[in-house]
Formats: structure tokens, C-alpha cells, sequence
């Protein structure tokens, strides 16, 4: 059986195109959240005052999008 080999920039592709569609299937209020968080580097204090909301309640939507994503077990 022959394995492929990724050179590093081939691998990092791989990742973040898997990133992105994981990302791409959250619902669209957990996406916002870890959008922010992640590529605007936002705190949730800081998202719940950009998208008018509590910040137990952000903090949950960012909870359950690392559950959707497979990285909280």
C-alpha cells in the first residue's frame, strides 16, 4: 500500500479547507460566535456586546460549537 506525502503547505491546505467546512456546517448563530471569536479575535464579553446578547449566552453558543465541531468530547 503506497501512502501519500503532504508537503507542509499541503497538509495546512488540508486543514484549514477541513476547518472551513466544519465551520461552513455549524448553525448560523454558533458560526457567528466562533467566527468572531476565532478570525476577529473578539472575547465574549466583547461578541455579546456586538451581537446584543447575553454573555452566559454567547459562552453557550461557543460551548456547543466546539461540541459540533468534535472538539469537546
Amino acid at each position: 500500500m503506497r501512502h501519500t506525502i503532504f508537503t507542509p503547505a499541503e497538509k495546512e491546505a488540508l486543514l484549514d479547507e477541513a476547518v472551513r467546512e466544519g465551520i461552513a456546517r455549524l448553525p448560523v448563530d454558533q458560526r457567528l460566535i466562533y467566527t468572531l471569536f476565532y478570525f476577529e479575535e473578539l472575547s465574549l464579553a466583547q461578541i455579546a456586546l456586538v451581537i446584543d446578547e447575553p454573555e452566559d449566552h454567547v459562552a453557550e453558543l461557543f460551548y456547543w460549537a466546539h461540541a459540533n465541531l468534535g472538539v469537546i468530547p
